[in-house]
């Protein structure tokens, strides 16, 4: 099956933006698109299209890029991009949050500080009760 549309537009933009990426990209008999590779610190990150999103992964954390409900490639290539570029110069840093050696919740951060758990959502305080957070980059 051809690529789509939007998956056209998401290589030509990883194409444009991060040539270094393009040995690494795979078309899926489906007509999306994938990235998988090693970061140089060991961790898993890959990215991949389907319907109408892209979805950017590092390790245990990962994010949409985009909406069914109105997709436009360019805007979701644009943002996706920033976060890649983001995660790549170390400015983002994923942390990680598990009890008793279990996965919870991840989450993306700016440095290598974890938000206290003060400054958050009650929900959030409650989820997070007990928990420990590792971070990592790049």
């Amino acid at each position: 099956m051809p690529l789509n549309a939007y998956s056209e537009a998401v290589r030509r933009a990883i194409a444009e933006q991060f040539p270094e990426l393009l040995p690494e990209l795979r078309e899926q008999a489906n007509g999306s698109l994938l990235i998988e590779l090693q970061s140089p610190s060991g961790r898993q990150f890959w990215l991949s299209t389907g319907g109408d999103e892209v979805t950017v992964g590092f390790d245990l954390h990962h994010l949409h890029f985009g909406s069914p409900l109105n997709p436009d490639a360019d805007d979701d290539v644009a943002r996706a991009s920033a976060y890649i570029r983001n995660l790549m110069s170390g400015r983002y840093r994923i942390a990680v949050w598990k009890r008793g050696g279990r996965f919870v919740m991840s989450e993306t951060i700016e440095g290598t500080t974890v938000p206290p758990l003060g400054s958050r959502s009650w929900i959030e305080r409650k989820l997070l009760r007990g928990c420990s957070a590792e971070v990592y980059g790049w």
